[in-house]
């Protein structure tokens, strides 16, 4: 095994891509004429960047997080920003 092999084997790993000429062509217009590996690593880290990850504190589940948004989106409708923050800080208390 050669040196870069061997580096390859600890460091690396190999993620193909197939793209559709038609249904794709959105995706290869964005990276037609730049360094294609680079910039759909570019645009992955973009993406990811911008991704909103909301979880549920543990041990709530999908339901009780759906109820409790929903709940709380009728408090901010008829709440100014100031009454929002302090019942999320009532909230956050009595955890």
């Amino acid at each position: 095994m050669t040196p870069q092999e061997k580096y390859d084997k600890e460091n690396t790993q190999f993620v193909g891509l197939k793209l559709h000429k038609k249904n794709d062509h959105d995706i290869l217009n964005a990276i037609e004429g730049k360094a294609k590996q680079t910039e759909i690593k570019r645009l992955i880290r973009l993406g990811l960047s911008n991704e909103v990850d909301i979880k549920p504190p543990v041990g709530m589940t999908d339901y009780q997080l759906k109820v409790f948004l929903s709940m709380f989106r009728k408090i901010a409708e008829k709440s100014s920003k100031e009454e929002i923050i302090a019942e999320l800080d009532k909230m956050i208390e009595n955890l």
